[in-house]
């Protein structure tokens, strides 16, 4: 009996079939509406952006009118009205020169200009005295600036005898002394000595880095709030470690993961690593690894050049040890952040 009406159940189902005239209609209105959508794709495309731009904007005006009715006419451009105009200016004048100057007049500019000067210098540099003359001139400066900066307080030198004791140590132990290769060497100490004096002597420098961490560590409160939300508020205002800085490790390493999923990580390291080949003369490989040592670990970031490690020399190879052994990645920084 109970499998008659199980039979007969199955037979006739409780909800009425639907004719398949009606599929067929629906299917032929899905592709009719795709059709037409594909059709006018560009049209489409224009109108989103349109629309878009017209919100950002809208938004913008409505934001500068608040702030004025607040009676707020000191923008603090660290925070609140001031870093999203900064933000806007900065993502707009990106889109211009990415989708207009570069398209419309990049190799123009690259061909009679980047392209002549390039040769000019490197006929330059061919001449020995003058390419010692660019190394040392700046050096030269460096050291008055040092001696006349320092001529109260002397004690501040002592900091320049490890610079000294590292070139003499790495030139003494070098199994090729003659082949040096100089340029990396002294631009990267000047790189140095110049974000040192825009990030400490100059005040415009030193709010922009002072920007740059608060919002960063703004960033890293949220795996806070997250780990709270999770772990409970005992666990991390005491701090343990498992808890609280290993949070904030996972939190950080997820967010560079989806940076490499949308293809953003890869683009900013090869910007980086693009600019750092550009001024020290170092290979791709090397500046990419460089650049990319900032955010991953020593065993991470070789692994954006894997194909490529075969081919390295063994300078290539010492100069991407080195890297690797000279920063200290974001994620583990946070531990001693914290």
């Amino acid at each position: 009996m109970m499998l008659q009406q199980r039979s007969a159940q199955s037979k006739c189902p409780l909800e009425p079939a639907v004719p398949e005239e009606n599929f067929s209609q629906n299917d032929e209105n899905k592709r009719s509406i795709f059709k037409c959508l594909s059709q006018h794709e560009y049209i489409l495309r224009r109108a989103f952006i349109v629309i878009l731009n017209a919100c950002v904007f809208a938004y913008l005006i409505t934001a500068v009118m608040f702030s004025n009715a607040q009676g707020d006419c000191d923008l603090e451009w660290c925070d609140g009205l001031g870093m999203f105009i900064i933000l806007i200016s900065l993502l707009y004048l990106g889109l211009v020169y990415y989708h207009i100057i570069k398209k419309l007049f990049g190799r123009r500019v690259y061909r009679s200009i980047m392209v002549p000067v390039s040769k000019w210098w490197n006929r330059l540099m061919t001449r020995r005295y003058l390419k010692v003359a660019a190394y040392l001139l700046p050096l030269v400066a460096i050291i008055v600036y040092l001696a006349v900066d320092s001529a109260n307080n002397t004690e501040r030198l002592k900091s320049c005898v490890g610079v000294i004791v590292f070139f003499v140590f790495g030139f003494a132990f070098s199994r090729y002394p003659g082949q040096i290769k100089w340029r990396p060497v002294m631009w990267g100490l000047y790189i140095q000595f110049v974000l040192g004096l825009i990030s400490i002597r100059w005040s415009v420098g030193r709010s922009i880095f002072q920007c740059i961490g608060d919002k960063v560590a703004t960033f890293l409160a949220y795996a806070d709030a997250g780990s709270s939300f999770v772990y409970g508020d005992m666990l991390i205002d005491s701090g343990v470690f498992a808890f609280k800085s290993l949070s904030t490790i996972f939190f950080l390493s997820f967010m560079v993961q989806i940076l490499y999923y949308y293809g953003a990580m890869q683009w900013i390291l090869l910007k980086l690593g693009w600019l750092l080949q550009k001024l020290m003369g170092t290979t791709v490989c090397e500046s990419v690894n460089a650049a990319a040592s900032i955010f991953l670990s020593m065993s991470e970031s070789p692994v954006l050049f894997k194909p490529l490690l075969k081919d390295l020399t063994r300078s290539e190879l010492h100069a991407v040890m080195t890297a690797g052994f000279a920063t200290v990645a974001g994620t583990l920084i946070l531990n001693y952040a914290d």
